[in-house]
């Protein structure tokens, strides 16, 4: 047998006090806030009934930091919403370019992220 995805889910059970009504949409979407990491987690706010998906993912980029230096790191973590700071842009531009010589793909990024 060939396993193509592995997938872990969590539950949440919400149990509200006596005379309070069903969450709306927006209470429900604060408390999705509040447990999951949206950079590596999906709600799913209906029951589903398959994993397969229509997503196709975004290719591996190189990102030209040798080239660019900076300003390639900068584009780069806006677009994919790295959460870089001005520290982490001046460590990861001399890291990449100085010290390891090497231009970094998306995927390595994302992970340092």
């Amino acid at each position: 047998m060939e396993v193509t995805r592995l997938e872990r889910s969590r539950r949440y059970v919400l149990c509200l006090e006596p005379g309070y009504g069903p969450l709306d949409e927006s209470q429900l979407n604060d408390f999705a806030a509040l447990v999951h990491d949206r950079m590596t987690e999906c709600v799913y706010p209906n029951k589903l009934t398959s994993f397969h998906s229509d997503v196709v993912p975004e290719p591996v980029r190189i990102v030209p930091v040798i080239e660019r230096g900076r300003e390639a790191l900068e584009e780069i973590n806006v677009k994919m919403g790295l959460a870089f700071d001005e520290q982490d842009i001046k460590y990861y531009t001399r890291l990449f370019r100085d010290d390891i010589k090497w231009n970094p793909n998306t995927v390595e990024l994302f992970d340092i992220a």
